[in-house]
């Protein structure tokens, strides 16, 4: 099971909205921790634990056969 936490701090929800976009960016790309900042807000995420085979990755496309 994997966990991720994650802090953001900004002036707006726009701030808000684009420090969530730029997480899930990095986390698509696979990166399991990151931090940013600038004037208006700032951002940290850190992702815990491991990903078993049968976990799927955050671009999983697979879905239940019915």
């Amino acid at each position: 099971m994997k966990n991720v936490t994650v802090n953001i701090t900004g002036m707006t929800d726009e701030d808000l909205l684009l420090a969530i976009d730029q997480i899930y960016q990095k986390l698509s790309n696979g990166y399991t921790s990151g931090a940013d900042r600038n004037a208006s807000g700032n951002y940290m995420f850190e992702v815990y634990g491991t990903q078993s085979h049968q976990d799927g990755g955050i671009n999983d496309d697979h879905q239940a056969e019915a």
